[in-house]
């Protein structure tokens, strides 16, 4: 599963994908790279705004250790309100996404895949609150948090050899609208596989210009 991702993209990348004239908030900072319970950037909805706020990509209340959200598993039942309500929707910048072998689930033998050219897309997401400890056993941070989590679908061609599950892709602006602003049927009819041309698997040198 995908537990790893990175943006390398400005500000005006970001809004290529969000009508433009209602994204509001800070810049994008340097490259970043995003693990499993980590801090990363999503767009939220906020009415007539749509705003990039910093959140931890983490766990929520009965559902410890998913970062992932799949409509199709029948943990899906307490993610059915966030869905339901949009303002509790978000997007995620990526330009590319690791998953692991469903052979070995090691951090270590990862995939990484991008789209061509390395366009930027975004994931389908929701936000929630969680009070609990967020911080290390020498810093500890306890309070109310705002957590984030990616929606899955099956896997497409290019994935499915590594991993039977992939994110959900978002590639133009009318599709992040739909996420953001549709109804539920309208926003989980985007919960389906990228078509096999829209993204690919990277060589190993990931990083390599």
């Amino acid at each position: 599963m995908c537990n790893w991702y990175e943006y390398d993209l400005a500000e005006w990348e970001v809004r290529e994908l969000v009508e433009h004239y209602k994204l509001t908030s800070h810049s994008l900072r340097e490259p970043t790279e995003v693990f499993a319970n980590g801090p990363g950037v999503v767009v939220v909805n906020r009415g007539d705004e749509r705003a990039l706020e910093r959140m931890p990509w983490g766990l929520t209340p009965r559902t410890e250790g998913r970062w992932l959200i799949n409509i199709r598993n029948p943990e899906f039942e307490p993610w059915k309100p966030l869905i339901e309500n949009k303002a509790r929707r978000c997007v995620v910048p990526a330009t590319s996404f690791a998953e692991s072998s469903r052979d070995t689930g090691s951090l270590t033998r990862l995939q990484w895949f991008a789209r061509h050219n390395r366009k930027p897309f975004m994931f389908a997401g929701v936000w929630t609150k969680w009070r609990g400890d967020r911080g290390t056993n020498g810093a500890p941070n306890v309070g109310e948090h705002r957590l984030y989590s990616i929606m899955t679908t099956e896997a497409n061609a290019v994935v499915q050899p590594v991993d039977d599950v992939m994110p959900v892709i978002l590639t133009t602006v009318a599709e992040v609208e739909q996420w953001l602003t549709g109804s539920v049927e309208e926003a989980l009819a985007l919960q389906r596989p990228a078509a096999d041309d829209v993204i690919k698997l990277l060589a190993d040198e990931k990083k390599a210009a």
